[in-house]
């Protein structure tokens, strides 16, 4: 961030409609095509935050020409105007597949990708689908504003939060949405939980891939169109191997939850630890909840081990990923600290009945 601690003016083209989010004030996201941000966080217009990233995708970006840096065949990087440059080894001048970023380290970050990135590299490569980089990207921008996201659920009951972490497929879908949906409690997320550097969980409703199977054992109304598309999904996995496909739909959180449910901030007082096996519960120290909680997120959000990551933080010496890391630890840290811890094991995946358990006693 500048050092006056204002906002870089930028010159982004917007005679194309745009998409405008604002995450909590502190991360200002807008892009000229849908990136499946949180419908909770959309707005009509532009508004800033601490922070801006500016997503474009367009017909053709210019080559790096000057001062380039390379790295293997894919990433070059203009140390003249802080750009890490991508390109797709069939990329070509008919077929243009590129990527770049612009000031990654700055308050102002660009992203510029060209059409053909956007609809078909991930087709060769999963993780560089413009949706997961803008992702991570946003990971580090939190990080730089002394926020970090952390693999967990969230729930809000009488204004106490419950922090609801687990490796992914374990069932935090199922435990915060179906409490929310059939309780009082107010919902923040049930994958992604962003939180501040006073230990805070603010929200982050994103939309989640949920088995049908889940989402009908959960009995919470959907719309007709959500209801059809829930019917065709499952005759699908009866037809096709879940493994062509994928066994899960993606289903906005706002078509099942109302949005007066969505709760902004809470304070978190209990932390639960999900796992599928042989059923118990016990309650863990601070240590193991911070270690466990770390290496979750480590796992599902590996910002740190991202070449994009890797690569920008090789060439800018100003971009200092282990003190982001250890921005990362603090407030996990922080947060374990503060709360009650649990580790809950069932073989069912109904963590939900306990969980409704610890709700009656906070």
């Amino acid at each position: 961030m500048p050092a006056n601690g204002k906002m870089k003016d930028q010159s982004i083209d917007r005679s194309e409609s745009f998409y405008f989010h604002n995450i909590h004030n502190v991360l200002s996201i807008e892009s000229n095509v849908n990136l499946d941000m949180p419908e909770f966080f959309r707005c009509e217009t532009s508004t800033p935050g601490q922070s801006l990233l500016a997503v474009t995708v367009k017909k053709d970006i210019p080559d790096l020409t000057d001062d380039i840096s390379l790295v293997g065949l894919q990433a070059r990087y203009n140390r003249l105007d802080d750009v890490l440059y991508f390109e797709h080894p069939w990329s070509s001048s008919v077929l243009p597949i590129k990527l770049s970023i612009k000031h990654l380290n700055e308050t102002v970050t660009e992203v510029c990708a060209t059409r053909l990135f956007h609809r078909y590299a991930h087709w060769f490569d999963p993780t560089v689908k413009l949706g997961k980089i803008v992702r991570q990207l946003m990971t580090l921008k939190f990080l730089s504003c002394n926020h970090a996201l952390v693999h967990a659920g969230c729930i809000d009951s009488k204004g106490e939060g419950v922090l609801v972490a687990a490796f992914a497929d374990t069932g935090k879908t199922r435990s915060t949405l179906g409490l929310c949906a059939r309780t009082d409690c107010g919902f923040l997320s049930d994958d992604i939980t962003i939180i501040n550097s006073f230990g805070e969980c603010l929200c982050f409703p994103s939309s989640s891939s949920i088995n049908p199977r889940t989402l009908r054992n959960m009995k919470v109304g959907l719309p007709f169109r959500e209801r059809l598309k829930l019917k065709m999904t499952e005759t699908r996995n009866r037809m096709h191997p879940a493994r062509v496909f994928g066994p899960s739909m993606k289903v906005q959180i706002e078509k099942f939850l109302p949005r007066e449910k969505i709760v902004t901030k809470t304070k978190p007082s209990t932390i639960v630890f999900l796992e599928k096996g042989n059923e118990s519960v016990q309650e863990i120290d601070q240590p193991e909840a911070e270690s466990k909680l770390s290496l979750i997120t480590e796992k599902e959000i590996p910002w740190f081990t991202d070449s994009i990551t890797n690569v920008y933080g090789y060439f800018n010496k100003l971009f200092d990923v282990k003190d982001l890391m250890q921005n990362q630890q603090t407030i996990i840290g922080l947060v374990t600290r503060k709360a009650k811890r649990y580790f809950i094991v069932r073989s069912n995946g109904r963590h939900d009945l306990f969980l409704e358990k610890i709700l009656t006693h906070l």
